[in-house]
């Protein structure tokens, strides 16, 4: 981009506009991130969502007079049960009009999609023994110890390598790897059972893709009902260096 001074404009006002145009493209970049699942949707003729997908904040879902969905918020672990109307996708709740919401709070401790890019504070029950420094560490905290892990990709996903790593561990020591066609996967029943409080690291990859990671623990005595969200691990890319 190529700028020219402008006659009569004080340089303050030029840094000025250049500013609010940089804050004004981050604002949409952070609009465009996914921060609620949708759990389940029927009834709802006027949208193509379906389980598994993920919504952003200020997308509107035309469920009609009688539509049905259940949306789950990653951040703040809230479950929407929603009947008809439109609903507008925030943050962490969502705006319904003309429609019902019955509301639950879900066994986690949250974290938006990106969940490597921002600090993330747990509180969770922990009864970790090994060395662990925690350095960019943003944990998810779960109740259950048979995560679905859920990564969001332009187009086909393509096939995933996923592998899950011991971070108590000094290296980190892999314990489990496998594959999928997918956008999602289920941590196998047949796998080393995961221990409560052990930080575990998953890593997604995909030929052609960024490297997809996320840092996540089991705390079976987090509250609430046990429902998709309370088993959620979202797996997005790692920053890079230079973008703190």
């Amino acid at each position: 981009m190529t700028l020219r001074l402008v006659s009569g404009r004080p340089t303050t006002f030029i840094l000025g506009l250049i500013l609010a145009i940089v804050a004004l493209g981050a604002s949409a970049d952070e609009n465009k991130s996914p921060t609620a699942l949708v759990e389940m949707v029927m009834g709802a003729e006027d949208t193509d969502l379906e389980a598994m997908d993920y919504v952003s904040p200020g997308q509107v879902i035309d469920l009609g007079d009688s539509g049905y969905m259940i949306l789950s918020y990653l951040l703040t672990c809230r479950i929407e049960t929603i009947t008809g109307g439109k609903v507008t996708v925030g943050h962490g709740e969502s705006e319904v009009e003309e429609g019902e919401v019955q509301v639950e709070t879900a066994p986690c401790q949250g974290n938006c999609i990106e969940i490597s890019q921002a600090t993330q504070g747990t509180a969770g029950t922990v009864y970790r023994v090994a060395a662990f420094d925690g350095t960019d560490w943003n944990e998810r905290t779960i109740q259950s110890a048979i995560p679905i892990f859920l990564w969001n990709v332009d187009g086909e996903a393509g096939l995933a390598a996923i592998t899950v790593l011991d971070l108590d561990r000094d290296p980190p020591a892999e314990i489990w790897k496998g594959v999928t066609d997918g956008k999602q996967l289920e941590y196998p029943s047949s796998a080393p059972t995961l221990e409560v409080g052990i930080p575990y690291q998953v890593q997604v990859s995909i030929e052609g893709q960024p490297q997809l990671i996320a840092v996540f623990s089991i705390d079976p005595e987090l509250e609430g009902p046990d429902t998709m969200l309370s088993r959620l691990v979202p797996v997005s890319a790692k920053p890079s260096a230079d973008s703190n």
